[in-house]
């Protein structure tokens, strides 16, 4: 028996009726690809750090700048890394550290103060951040239209 011939509705009904049937599944195969991708990106361990230092008798500002301290496999590793970063400012004999941060959290705020008897007094203060290597601190860059 041969099939009846297919007029352009049927024909649109029919493909719109199968377009229906796959994009559920196509959508999800899409944000599951992508969500993977994401878990499996690098991190970035960012710190924005502003200070005013003794120069030649005079106290300077130095106004806050972005900067990668470094780059990890994953959050939990740039996690550890920025524990590590704040035990050593934290064991700095010579100055004294103020250390904010959340537990469980990939942000800290370190406050690095040296003596004001120090030739090279500073004071630090250094916002750090775990982020995606996807997401940059310092917001979109400018075009160049």
């Amino acid at each position: 028996m041969e099939a009846a011939p297919m007029n352009a509705r049927t024909f649109a009904v029919t493909i719109l009726a199968a377009l229906a049937r796959l994009l559920p599944g196509t959508l999800l195969a899409v944000l599951t690809l992508a969500s993977s991708a994401w878990a499996q990106c690098a991190w970035v361990l960012w710190a924005q750090s502003e200070s005013t230092i003794k120069k030649e008798g005079e106290k300077v500002y130095i106004p806050p700048e972005w900067r990668v301290m470094q780059a990890e496999a994953n959050e939990a590793r740039c996690v550890r890394a920025l524990g590590v970063i704040l035990a050593l400012a934290e064991a700095n004999e010579k100055a004294t550290a103020n250390v904010l941060r959340i537990p469980d959290s990939s942000r800290a705020t370190l406050t690095l103060t040296y003596p004001e008897s120090d030739p090279f007094w500073v004071k630090l203060l250094v916002t750090y951040v775990c982020l995606p290597d996807t997401v940059d601190p310092r917001g979109p860059k400018a075009s160049g239209r």
